[in-house]
Order: C-alpha cells, then structure tokens, then sequence
C-alpha cells in the first residue's frame, strides 16, 4: 500500500474487536464509501493470522502492533496521578499535560513515518489492553488526531479515569455521553452518540434460523421451552460454577415445570474445564465457542456471533448474573432473569457483582426494569416460572432499554462511526 494522505490506523490490540472493526463491516465502509487506505495493527504473535484474514483486500494492511507486557514506572506514576487528582476538573487537566513527559516511549516513530496517518482509532484506552495508551499517545505526539470506538458500556464508568486521554470518544448512547463528560471530563464537543456497531447484526435480515435448524445444531427439543444460562469469566464478575449446578438441580427436581430444557452458554473466556463435571444430558446441553486466532485472547468468528443471535432468540427466558448478554437480549425481546445472589463466595460478590456491576452501569437495567431481579433461589424459581407463562411481561421495557442502548434501533451505528472517522480523519 502506498503513502496516502486519507490512511486510517485501526488498532486490533484484542481479538474480540474484531466484532467491532470488522465483523460490523466497519473497514469495509472506511476502504468503500470514504476512500480510506485502513492499516490494522496486531500483535506480533498474531499477525500472520491477521494478514491471512484480511488477504487480497485492497487498501488494507497489516503491520505489528507494539508489545507492552507490563505498566512501567513512569506510566505507573501517572495512572497513580490521574486517579488522585480525578475529581478535580484544573488539577486532572494539568496532570494530563505531564503524561508525553512521563513517557517517552518513540516506538512507532518508523510506522507513523511511513503511513504519515491522518487518524488513529482504537477501541480501548487501557482498559483491555497496554498497547493502547502507546500507540494513542505517539499520535498525539505528533498532533494526529485520535479516537477510541468505546468497546463497552462499562468502560467509562467501571475503573475510574481512563489510562491515557483520546482526542475524541464515540459512545454508544446518552448515557456514556453524559458518562464522558461528568467522569472522564471531556467536552461536549469532543464525544459523539454512534450507537453499537458490534450489535447491528441483530437488526440484519437472514441471521436467525427456524427453531427446528436451531435446536438440531444443539441437540434441543423444538417443542420444549428453553432456558439459557449466559456465564462471564470469573475474572470480571462472579464464579457461575454455583449457578450452573442450581439450575441443573432445578430443572431435575421439577422446579422449572414440564417441557423444559436448559441450555447453558459459557462465556468464550472461560475453560471449558470449569464446567466439566456437568457433561451433557438428556434435559440439558452446553454451547461452548473457541477462540479462532492464537495470540489474541478471546476471537470469536463472525459465526460465533449469528450463533449467540440464533441463541437469545430462540430462548424462552435467559438468566445471567451481570452479563452484556442482557443488553443484547433486550434488542431480541428475549425475557431476562438477573441473578443478585450467591451460594459460594459473598464477599467477593458483593464487591464484584453488587457494587462494581448491579450499583454501577447495571442499574440502568433495573431502572427501565426490564428484567427480573432475584436475590435468593426462591425467587430465582418464581421469576423463571412467570417468564416461561407470561413471555411478553415487561416487553415494553425491554424495547426502551434496547432503545436507550443502541441509541436508535435501525442497526446503523456502523455507518455513524464510519461518518465520524472520515470527518475527523478530515481534520
């Protein structure tokens, strides 16, 4: 690819933006509808793979994003600084000043001399990933302009001031906005509404099969209603082991009723050996995903996507505890079961799921109560069950919630952060 005035970083520092840069289509629109030569920026240790998935199309290269293991001293200052100084607006600013200061780093010196970029987007500022802060502050180095594409709707609210200040944030709806500018003091100016692009394939036509090719890929019962269990790493919310076992033991015991299976989803972070004691049976299947590129975490496949679509629409009621599966189940019109108790670990949940998630961004979700919320296994049971009987009980809800997330329910938030990056790559 040569030199282009119109080049676009895109940094693919995980493997699960994929969903966001180019399972939504998004470098597709930058290369078709705005002209854009796109560079995506990988690990090392994935980068052969990356080359291979974006082979033979034009306009897009792949370079080696650069490695940061760990936080180093000076970095370590300032993330300690920022989190001092976050709730004083003057103070935070200056302290922001210092961060070029702090570090030095010119790793990417050849790579911006080479494509001379008019924009680099990202999806992280540190939360998920080292490599992020870097590469943003390199370009501001330089007086590039920058953009973080944020990934999720906890990352402005859950871990204080983020690690290293884009000039421009896209979020996903209203909330983050008013999240951007009352946390993370950014200016009105300086964020935009786009919606989720990595949800607009719940608004295409042709990803949901019949309910009879659905339940044969998984050796489900078409006739029998279904409840699925969506889990998260332990990692970041709670340990499902408990709530896997409970419901086994529920469906068993008769609690759910008659024609009735479960279905549990692990996340794709998760082993599939923490769940190896409950092997498949009669009255109930596990769905488990697999990471599709070494080197990259968590990679679901464009496929993996369709099959969680076909998964929360062909669900009869879906339990989590504090997973964005809810999210996307709401946009589904799928019933939601919220699960706010534990039977093995109530320290760390109460730290982890109550305060962190269900006293943070998971609040909205009770507030538009657009799902059940449960706080024993008594109430776990009746909420399944009213569900089960009553599927368009607080469907209206679920619709506002789904709105009040997507910001519009048009599946377009692809072609907004598309418009946004061309504008501001315009600059």
């Amino acid at each position: 690819m040569t030199t282009s005035s119109n080049t676009v970083f895109v940094a693919l520092s995980r493997g699960y933006f994929l969903r966001l840069f180019e399972y939504s289509g998004l470098i597709d629109q930058l290369i078709a509808k705005f002209d854009k030569d796109v560079v995506v920026l990988a690990p090392e240790v994935a980068l052969e793979q990356v080359k291979a998935m974006f082979a033979g199309r034009d306009r897009v290269t792949v370079e080696p994003i650069v490695t940061v293991s760990e936080l180093s001293f000076a970095d370590r200052v300032y993330r300690a600084g920022q989190f001092k100084l976050a709730k004083y607006r003057r103070l935070s600013k200056l302290w922001f000043k210092s961060e070029l200061i702090l570090n030095r780093s010119r790793a990417y010196d050849d790579l911006f001399d080479k494509y001379q970029p008019d924009l680099v987007v990202t999806a992280s500022t540190g939360k998920h990933s080292f490599e992020d802060p870097l590469l943003i502050r390199s370009a501001r180095r330089r007086s590039i302009e920058t953009l973080c594409v944020v990934w999720s709707w906890d990352n402005l609210s859950l871990t204080g001031p983020i690690a290293s200040r884009p000039d421009h944030l896209a979020v996903w709806n209203d909330r983050m906005f008013n999240e951007a500018l009352s946390i993370q003091k950014y200016r009105k100016d300086e964020v935009s509404v786009v919606g989720v692009p990595q949800f607009d394939h719940y608004f295409s036509d042709g990803i949901i099969t019949s309910r009879e090719k659905f339940a044969k890929r998984l050796r489900l019962d078409p006739e029998k209603k279904i409840i699925t269990v969506a889990t998260a790493p332990i990692g970041s919310v709670a340990d499902h082991h408990f709530l896997v076992k409970l419901m086994i033991e529920k469906l068993n015991s008769g609690d759910f009723g008659e024609d009735v299976q479960l279905l549990f989803r692990p996340h794709p972070m998760e082993d599939e050996d923490f769940y190896s004691e409950f092997s498949d049976s009669g009255e109930h299947r596990f769905d488990f995903s697999a990471a599709e590129i070494d080197g990259l975490d968590w990679t679901p496949g464009y496929q993996d996507s369709i099959d969680l679509a076909n998964v929360l629409f062909h669900t009869d009621v879906l339990v989590n505890i504090a997973s964005t599966v809810t999210l996307e189940a709401a946009i589904l019109d799928t019933a939601i079961v919220n699960v706010a108790f534990t039977l093995t670990e109530p320290e760390r949940f109460a730290r982890k799921v109550i305060q962190d998630h269900y006293g943070a961004h998971f609040k909205h979700v009770f507030e538009a109560n657009a799902s059940k919320i449960v706080f024993s296994e008594e109430e776990l049971t009746e909420a399944v069950m009213l569900l089960l009987e009553e599927p368009s009980s607080m469907r209206e809800n679920r619709r506002k919630l789904a709105e009040a997330t997507c910001d519009r329910l048009d599946g377009s938030g692809t072609g907004r952060t598309a418009s946004l990056i061309n504008e501001l790559a315009a600059r």
